[in-house]
């Protein structure tokens, strides 16, 4: 069986253009396998606060009661980051 993007359009019209050639090219690649509902859990996160970093500088607030100025220099950070661990 070959999926066309006019029958995924006939089938589902209101998808996007860009929708409609993913699922082609799925298709293609995959088979049946490739129509199944995927997670859109995002596989990274690029903001997100290098490992160690948090609890070092909660660490250091608590131990030596500075402020996030001087905890971000002595982590190595910026201080919005340490303000927000």
């Amino acid at each position: 069986m070959s999926f066309a993007r006019t029958e995924v359009f006939v089938l589902h019209p209101e998808i996007s253009g860009a929708t409609e050639h993913k699922w082609v090219r799925r298709y293609r690649e995959e088979g049946e396998a490739g129509q199944v509902d995927r997670s859109s859990l995002r596989r990274t996160s690029p903001r997100r606060t290098m490992r160690g970093w948090s609890g070092r500088s909660r660490r250091i607030r608590r131990q030596r009661r500075l402020g996030r100025t001087r905890i971000a220099v002595m982590v190595g950070s910026l201080a919005s980051t340490a303000r927000r661990n």
